[in-house]
């Protein structure tokens, strides 16, 4: 009793600067505590000399030890996506900065094979000629290959990149667009390893392995332009995925991909002819032409992303809005809310209580119309607030359904 009491004394004078435990030092205190003594007094005695010297003990209480509420209510997955999007946003960014790279070497790639010009049989004797020659004591043919190669080996692992780091609304809707989602990650294989197998080679032995690395290039270049082309398509035609439902390819899609994969395959085969006809310096102009055009292309997919991921940032931040919605008929008047997040209210559609998102800001209560099937649009002048039971009745039965 004498302990209890003495615990509930020092817990009491926590204003006169008490010492706050833990509860495995409360724990060997109060085991240091166990001695044997001959009389009450004695152990009284004992627990007074004993306290006295060791800390005072903190027992819980139902008082806070600090001021919860000023504490921030911190969400650690909305943390999560914040930190992912913004994240995939600088990663885009960078990655357009590498393809506009790409882009700009193979201009200078193009202007130095149209100054090497005098290695074919029918060029010009003139003034530049002298400049040519000048040009190629310091840029050598094998400097030019080894910045065409690695080049394109850079390109190749910064479109895997862009690939990887697109937004999840974005990468779900590239890799199940078409059904076939293996198909593009078996290509993206394909691409990088042909593209640094030829570098390496090039890097070793320029005169041995010439023939052999532009034969691995241009079956490269088949790969490189069929990605580029999904991805031209997707940029062109967006697949619109309002539903949770997994998309399915069309007819006309199958044919583009078709088509597509047919023209990267003749382009391939014509610069791989061409080269192999002694015309080095023609299946070089088309081959760079062909690169600048993808880069480009990748260079808008980036920015496709990097803006789809700023924009999910900033629906997470300041919510969702709908540019194309419409304010509720007057009726509904009394759901107006001040804040931004959505939130759900029972109506009347027609006799049948459904549950609607209502999105509101600055007073104004918006609903979105575009999740909302053309009956139910044209009754909107029927629309009336459920209250009371019926309203509890249908919230867990029609939640998330319209």
């Amino acid at each position: 009793m004498s302990t209890s009491r003495a615990t509930r004394s020092a817990s009491s004078s926590r204003s006169d600067g008490t010492t706050r435990v833990s509860r495995k030092e409360r724990l060997s205190l109060l085991a240091s505590r166990d001695v044997s003594s001959s009389s009450n007094a004695e152990e009284s005695g004992v627990i007074t000399t004993s306290v006295s010297a060791l800390p005072l003990v903190e027992t819980v209480t139902d008082e806070p030890c600090c001021s919860c509420d000023e504490l921030p209510m911190r969400n650690v997955l909305l943390e999560y996506k914040l930190y992912d999007l913004t994240r995939r946003a600088d990663t885009n960014f960078w990655l357009g900065l590498i393809c506009l790279g790409v882009c700009a070497v193979n201009f200078v790639l193009m202007y130095l094979n149209w100054l090497f010009r005098q290695d074919h049989p029918d060029h010009d004797d003139d003034d530049t000629t002298t400049s040519a020659f000048v040009l190629a004591e310091h840029v050598s043919h094998r400097t030019f290959h080894m910045l065409e190669f690695w080049t394109t080996c850079l390109f190749s692992t910064a479109e895997a990149f862009a690939l990887i780091m697109t937004s999840p609304t974005q990468y779900y809707q590239y890799h199940h667009h078409h059904n076939q989602p293996h198909l593009l990650k078996l290509l993206l294989f394909f691409n990088v390893l042909n593209s640094m197998i030829p570098a390496l080679l090039i890097t070793l032995d320029f005169c041995y392995f010439e023939t052999l690395a532009h034969e691995l290039e241009f079956l490269n270049s088949w790969t490189l332009a069929f990605v580029t082309m999904i991805l031209l398509l997707s940029l062109i035609q967006p697949p619109e995925t309002t539903s949770t439902e997994q998309p399915q390819s069309t007819h006309e899609d199958s044919l583009y991909i078709i088509i597509g994969g047919v023209a990267c395959l003749l382009v391939a085969i014509m610069n791989c002819c061409v080269y192999n006809l002694g015309r080095a310096s023609t299946a070089h102009y088309l081959e760079l032409s062909f690169n600048v055009v993808m880069s480009l292309v990748t260079f808008w997919f980036c920015l496709e992303n990097r803006f789809q991921a700023q924009m999910e940032i900033g629906q997470l931040l300041y919510g969702r809005q709908q540019p194309d919605s419409s304010v509720v008929p007057p009726e509904l008047s009394p759901l107006r809310i001040p804040s931004r997040r959505p939130q759900w209210h029972f109506m009347m559609f027609g006799g049948t209580p459904k549950l609607l998102p209502v999105m509101g800001r600055a007073g104004t209560t918006q609903v979105q119309l575009a999740q909302l099937d053309p009956i139910v649009e044209e009754q909107h002048s029927e629309w009336t607030p459920l209250t009371g039971s019926t309203a509890q009745r249908y919230r867990y039965r029609r939640m998330g359904t319209l």
